[in-house]
């Protein structure tokens, strides 16, 4: 392996769903890439859902699907005493193993030939002859891939500040039923989930920092209470951070690119990751391709994204922070309006659909013309 007078013309730090990707494609059109990390396959903190949206935009995903859960049932239950909501996706999500997620991509970028390690990495420095060093090796060109504590952030984008989610999270060794549950809670910035994998299930909670429902000891009972019965017993009990502010013109420059959670690309509203760490890949590989550069990928990414973000945003801040998604539940027995903007919700995170938009202006009539949907401002019914 030689690129002149470096180890390799392209070096990623981290192998997860943007790194692995990024070697793959890069390394899949001749280009002489090192793939760091010293963990990798790994299982991450987090539901591993592969929604529609991504099984389209990245066909070969086709592949690891049969080591996968489909679902296409999802229940959604509140603190509250009221039934829960019992909906039909249109497409099933896939919930995978993030272990199993990581070796079936770790390979294929072996297979394409880049050339993995798995030395720990040390922070990045510029070399000051136009490439990196990074832990006894020298690259041209770096991409950060690993994760929402970026070392290549620090190093890269210094100025660049993403909000960091605090997440519990528990494996629990059942079965159980094939069905997804939410869970949202009054008072808690965010939600609680469960999510059946083939042979465990992944129940967590994130919420927003510095919210009065992030506490650990908030989210722990929220996982304790959407567990399947006997569920924590034996669990593994961890915490994850989610990175949730974006700056787009400091994700790129003529040297580097922070892909995925580095570059703080997870979706406001749902927390979910994996599809966008993997577009991020895509517009990379694509931006290095055409330019031998990352100069314009942070534009790309704004102009492909941004949209979808700004509006998971405002949908997060109506759900969570407003309170709506309780408040959905709640009034979905009595209002047919309230169980088809569920639906909405949930059809659209999945397929990342337009329609999501129809519900955030439905959501927004609601905050603004309280009378139309039956709500009086504290949420109570009105009279």
């Amino acid at each position: 392996m030689t690129s002149g007078s470096y180890d390799a013309e392209v070096g990623v730090v981290g192998a997860g769903p943007a790194g692995a990707r990024v070697a793959e494609r890069l390394a899949a059109r001749g280009v002489d890439v090192l793939l760091w990390d010293p963990r990798a396959p790994w299982e991450k903190p987090c539901g591993g859902g592969l929604t529609a949206a991504l099984t389209d935009a990245v066909p070969e995903i086709a592949e690891v699907l049969p080591r996968s859960r489909p679902i296409d049932h999802v229940r959604i239950t509140t603190d509250q005493n009221v039934p829960p909501l019992e909906l039909e996706l249109r497409r099933p999500i896939h919930i995978i193993a993030r272990h199993t997620l990581g070796a079936w991509q770790l390979e294929r970028a072996r297979s394409a030939g880049a050339w993995v390690t798995a030395t720990a990495v040390r922070t990045p420095v510029r070399d000051g002859k136009g490439g990196w060093s990074v832990s006894e090796a020298r690259v041209r060109f770096l991409i950060g891939a690993d994760g929402a504590a970026s070392t290549v952030r620090a190093a890269a984008a210094p100025t660049l500040r993403i909000a960091l989610e605090p997440t519990r999270l528990a494996y629990v060794p059942t079965s159980g039923s094939d069905e997804m549950v939410l869970r949202f809670e009054q008072g808690i910035d965010g939600y609680a989930w469960d999510f059946p994998r083939p042979d465990h299930r992944s129940v967590g909670a994130v919420a927003a920092p510095g919210s009065t429902g992030g506490t650990r000891a908030r989210l722990d009972s929220a996982v304790a209470a959407i567990a399947p019965p006997g569920g924590q017993h034996g669990a593994v009990v961890g915490s994850a951070l989610y990175p949730m502010r974006h700056g787009y013109p400091e994700i790129g420059g003529d040297d580097f690119a922070l892909l995925g959670d580095a570059a703080g690309l997870a979706d406001p509203a749902t927390g979910e990751g994996i599809a966008n760490a993997l577009r991020s890949a895509d517009w990379a590989a694509e931006t290095f391709l055409r330019d031998r550069s990352f100069r314009r990928y942070g534009a790309l990414v704004a102009a492909r994204l941004g949209a979808e973000l700004r509006d998971a945003r405002w949908l997060r801040y109506l759900l969570y922070k407003r309170g709506y998604a309780v408040r959905l539940v709640v009034g979905a027995r009595r209002r047919p309006s309230f169980l088809r903007i569920s639906e909405g919700l949930i059809n659209g995170a999945n397929e990342h659909r337009s329609f999501a938009w129809q519900v955030v202006h439905a959501l927004l009539a609601a905050a603004l013309g309280t009378r139309r949907f039956g709500l009086t401002p504290n949420g109570g019914n009105a009279r």
